[in-house]
């Protein structure tokens, strides 16, 4: 070939390359843009919105290298071809994952982080130690550690054992109760434990936990004959299939309905939505079918059985307790499934108002070992509010046995009457008989002669218990007067028995047929209990709301909970000292009653709330921002509190990243710290919505961050509009 002809060749060949170049750019962006890739599992990049700061931060670029590369034309085809020849030169491992035999593909145990594993035993310590729940842990092992003999050669750790040796040393000699699951899923090991495409439980693996954790918990365990078992699915391909990219068989999604329970409701009250069920079909269309059970990751999900027991469950979780719940359920009143990823309120607040005293922490050893929100519950539990019992509503606390009721008195009505027919508590005194009031003390009879009033009289109780008026004419125009008498009891009982502990119990509603034949009415119930609490703060007395667990959604008596309208079943009145078993004031909190801690002076140069407030109030969220607790906004960022002036924050419930953080350091140069911990606090809520909320990923993708001298703010939300004209002003003021 001469000259000639090789400088032609040369023209040809760079014509067809810079066309087919021009084509394959033009055929990519003809390309419809698909936001999920169902191969991978995960959200893709989304085409970059341009701004000079992005672009010169180098972001913009970043962005649109990952958009080119997650929109490239047949990248599933390339993808999967890549990871099939790395397979033939014989590696067995991919993004994370083992290739294992039998199908399986197991994803490694995360690298054991003491000081983080540290923190988060430090955090469930910090729960137990405000004495009011029963604190239960299990921390559920990987197939990694099951199914080792699976494992390609030479690839095993012992991570796992060392993890439950740190857990099991932590826990001795404290009230905390620890179960370790491996024994028992070793013994079961031949059996269908785990997915061999995921890295959850199956629902079998699930039903074994659930049964090995039955003694500690406190429940009998249901067998498999009381179940009804179906496969629902056989074409699951899960996350370390989406990773490892590696064919293997599909795993099944297998239901266990059980045959006695009645129909559950599932609420997700951030989302506002509910269910009639556990299980959620439409995910079986989908590529997460694990999410059929209790639809997946929510910030807080809440199980609400038929059981009328008394019994609340707060689970804190990631979702390796998606398929063990619905076992436990059957045991409990209801489940309160708290992911604290996503979770920002005070849940210490939360489980007070929800009479809750039991508390599970359900992880997979994975997340025990790298998640960093666990953290939440130091702050919330050295800081919360809800932590303060003073006079007044009665918060939850952990169940009291028997022996707390010794040497008490119940002073009321026939309520009190049939209450102590099935509380069976032989060491309490009960004064009490059918249609009493407030006067009638005075004559009606004692148990061992004399009459209640004297009874009262003669003093010596540790505890009292009063539960009067709904014998009462109990109209508005009698509310006063009746308010009154009640209080004058109160001090009666108060001066002859000087250092019991008082507690007045609220007036019960009545059934629906009750209140719309009169003469007593619901309406008027919850005025006179409005009136109670108010008087029992004002005579340094406990106020107990039994009405709330005892009405359902019309402000009436739960149907089915009474015979005649008014008087409660034996399952009622059991619920009922269950009640007051879980919320119970002990001698030291009466001592410290009346003097309530005082909350710092903050000292500092600007109005960080005020500014948090202007922000939240100039932007658009889709998210219900509530405020947070300043020290939970120092624990989230890992902030040094002696370093900081003040700070505020607001976040969702869960449904979405967005949240505004506003801090003031007590320096310039720590300021710079909170600037880059910040910075840290973001990539960390990366990892966690990437797979929990990935359409959220384009929100903390590009956060607001901003520092001026001492102030640093931080926001996600989808328009940060005129945000930072805003923030200077404010700082001018």
């Amino acid at each position: 070939m001469n000259k000639h002809d090789r400088r032609n060749a040369c023209r040809r060949f760079n014509y067809i390359f810079v066309f087919s170049f021009i084509v394959l750019i033009m055929f990519n962006l003809l390309q419809p843009v698909k936001e999920y890739s169902e191969l991978e599992n995960r959200y893709l990049q989304k085409f970059p919105e341009f701004s000079v700061k992005s672009f010169m931060s180098g972001q913009y670029m970043t962005d649109m290298e990952n958009y080119i590369n997650d929109h490239f034309v047949s990248r599933n085809f390339f993808v999967t071809f890549k990871s099939k020849i790395e397979y033939l030169t014989g590696k067995k491992e991919n993004n994370g994952v083992y290739v294992c035999d039998n199908g399986y593909l197991m994803e490694k145990p995360a690298n054991t982080d003491n000081e983080l594993i540290a923190d988060n035993i430090a955090a469930i310590k910090a729960l137990d130690d405000t004495g009011r729940y029963n604190v239960s842990v299990t921390v559920v092992p990987p197939a990694y550690e099951i199914l080792q003999d699976k494992l390609p050669k030479n690839t095993y750790r012992d991570t796992i054992p060392r993890l439950n040796a740190m857990l099991t040393e932590a826990f001795q000699g404290t009230d905390i109760k620890f179960r370790e699951s491996s024994e028992l899923l070793r013994k079961h090991k031949d059996d269908y434990l785990y997915y061999r495409s995921d890295h959850h439980l199956t629902a079998h693996g699930s039903y074994v936990v659930y049964h090995d954790l039955a003694e500690m918990m406190g429940y009998d365990p249901l067998g498999n004959d009381d179940f009804k078992i179906s496969d629902v699915s056989r074409a699951f391909l899960g996350t370390t299939y989406s990773k490892a990219l590696k064919k293997t068989n599909p795993d099944t999604i297998t239901e266990y309905r059980p045959l006695e329970t009645a129909r559950f409701k599932v609420r997700f009250p951030y989302e506002g939505t509910e269910a009639d069920s556990m299980y959620f079909p439409a995910h079986l269309n989908e590529k997460d079918k694990y999410s059929y059970y209790l639809d997946g990751n929510h910030a807080l999900t809440v199980v609400e059985s038929p059981n009328k027991n008394g019994k609340h469950l707060a689970v804190f979780k990631d979702s390796y307790a998606h398929a063990l719940v619905p076992f436990m359920a059957n045991h409990y009143e209801t489940i309160h499934m708290i992911d604290l990823r996503y979770y920002n309120d005070d849940f210490i607040q939360y489980m007070s108002d929800h009479g809750i005293g039991d508390v599970l922490f359900l992880y997979s050893a994975s997340t025990f070992m790298s998640d960093e929100s666990l953290q939440k519950v130091t702050s919330y539990a050295k800081n919360s509010p809800a932590l303060i019992q003073g006079y007044g509503k009665v918060l939850g606390s952990k169940p009291v046995n028997d022996s707390y009721f010794t040497n008490t008195a119940f002073i009321g009505d026939s309520l009190t009457d049939g209450f102590k027919s099935y509380a069976n508590l032989p060491d309490a005194t009960f004064l009490c008989g059918t249609s009493m009031t407030i006067a009638r003390l005075e004559a009606r009879p004692a148990p061992g002669g004399g009459t209640i009033m004297e009874r009262i009289h003669e003093g010596g109780f540790d505890k009292v218990y009063i539960m009067l008026g709904i014998n009462e004419y109990l109209v508005k125009s009698n509310k006063e007067r009746i308010i009154k008498e009640y209080g004058q009891l109160v001090d009666t009982v108060k001066e002859h028995n000087p250092d019991a502990i008082v507690y007045i119990q609220s007036i019960l509603p009545v059934a629906e047929e009750i209140d719309a034949g009169g003469p007593i009415y619901n309406e008027v119930i919850r005025e006179y209990n409005d009136e109670l609490l108010k008087m029992a703060i004002e005579k340094q007395a406990y106020y107990l709301d039994i009405h709330s667990t005892l009405v359902n959604e019309d402000g009436h008596l739960i149907e089915g909970a009474s015979t005649d309208g008014t008087h409660l079943s034996k399952e009622y009145y059991l619920q009922w000292l269950e009640y007051l078993r879980r919320h119970t004031v002990n001698a030291e909190d009466a001592k410290n009653a009346a003097a309530m801690p005082v909350e710092e002076e903050i000292v500092s140069d600007y109005d960080v709330k005020a500014l948090a407030d202007e922000i939240a109030s100039s932007l658009t969220f889709k998210d219900n921002l509530g405020d947070i607790n300043r020290r939970v906004v120092y624990t989230n960022y890992g902030l040094d509190e002696s370093k900081m002036a003040n700070a505020a924050g607001y976040a969702g419930g869960g449904a979405t990243a967005e949240e505004i953080a506003v801090f003031e350091a007590k320096e310039n140069s720590y300021a710079e710290d909170i600037e880059k911990l910040a910075e840290e606090y973001i990539e960390n809520r990366k990892a966690s919505f990437k797979s929990y909320i990935p359409e959220e990923m384009p929100k903390l993708n590009r956060p607001f961050i901003f520092r001026d001298g001492k102030v640093v703010v931080v926001c996600v939300a989808d328009d940060y509009g005129n945000i930072e004209s805003i923030i200077k002003t404010h700082l001018k003021k």
